[in-house]
């Protein structure tokens, strides 16, 4: 063999190595991508550890052990002729010690007055229009927190304790005119055009008068979130498991009549944010307020 030949058979296996090697370097740049892209880091993590029973991924063991044991949803007992209630969606910001074993945090003259609880503990949120509705097609009345939307249509002004209750259409046409002249509309909206939307009821307008205290007998407390109720850090991620607790009890004997909990786990790596990862809800998810609290019938409430 020449020395021609042999550097030529050794440039082209040189071009063959290089070309290999760029193949090599795009394909690693891919995989680089997918890893960071979606749950890919997951996933190939989870194949790497959960094999060797090294837990570093994934919901943690007692996300399962608080769904089998706390997750789903009790009726104890239903109340007839219920005439009005009062709603709530609150927050908790940090879970207390043994959560489970204690009540739901009570809503207190604090809270109704400024929507938060020494500052950090507790929050509520105000009640929308649309939840309002749709408990006043069975109730004379809600009591509930609200706060003024500037996105959607907003029926108060100012944050609050408010009792919402219905006026019929048409014959209190001229009185919901005026009523609704006070809500808060988004720009170049009104309450006709939000009407013909769908965005009001077509069968009455909501008044909403401000209130000092609560005097519904009975309460609902929907949405009760604890953040953070378990959090654990691993080699590669970090996890919280929130707990959302739900009531309806008796305001003046504390009787409660119904009782529910649910769990979210969200982790860093592989369950995304609070608008991803995995949510429990056990066998049954909390029952509406009209599930609990019998409402009056329609004919008798006009």
């Amino acid at each position: 063999m020449s020395l021609l030949s042999g550097k030529a058979i050794v440039a082209s296996l040189g071009s063959v190595l290089r070309s290999k090697i760029a193949w090599l370097c795009a394909a690693l740049v891919l995989v680089l991508v997918w890893l960071f892209r979606g749950n890919g880091f997951y996933q190939i993590a989870s194949i790497m550890f959960f094999t060797n029973g090294t837990y570093l991924v994934g919901p943690p063991s007692e996300f399962d052990d608080f769904c089998e044991q706390y997750a789903g949803a009790e009726i104890f007992r239903t109340v007839k002729d219920v005439e009005g209630t009062a709603y709530f969606r609150g927050v908790s910001l940090y879970a207390r010690d043994n959560e489970l074993s204690k009540p739901p945090i009570a809503i207190t003259s604090e809270l109704l007055a400024t929507g938060s609880s020494d500052g950090r503990d507790m929050r509520l949120f105000g009640a929308t229009y649309t939840s309002i509705r749709l408990l006043l097609e069975s109730y004379r009345y809600v009591e509930s927190y609200a706060e003024p939307r500037t996105t959607i249509p907003s029926f108060v002004a100012e944050s609050g304790l408010y009792r919402f209750s219905r006026l019929e259409l048409p014959e209190n046409l001229a009185e919901c005119s005026d009523v609704e002249k006070e809500y808060i509309f988004p720009a170049r909206e009104n309450a006709v055009s939000f009407r013909a939307k769908g965005l009001l009821s077509q069968d009455f307008c909501v008044k909403a008068e401000p209130i000092g205290g609560t005097n519904a007998r009975f309460e609902y407390l929907e949405t009760h979130r604890a953040y953070k109720f378990f959090h654990y850090e691993t080699l590669i991620s970090n996890g919280t498991i929130d707990l959302t607790r739900s009531i309806a009890r008796n305001r003046v004997t504390d009787e409660v009549l119904a009782v529910g909990a649910s769990f979210h786990w969200s982790d860093s790596v592989g369950g995304g944010s609070r608008d991803g990862g995995r949510s429990c809800y056990g066998d049954r998810r909390f029952p509406r307020p009209q599930d609990v609290l019998l409402p009056l019938q329609r004919a008798a409430s006009n």
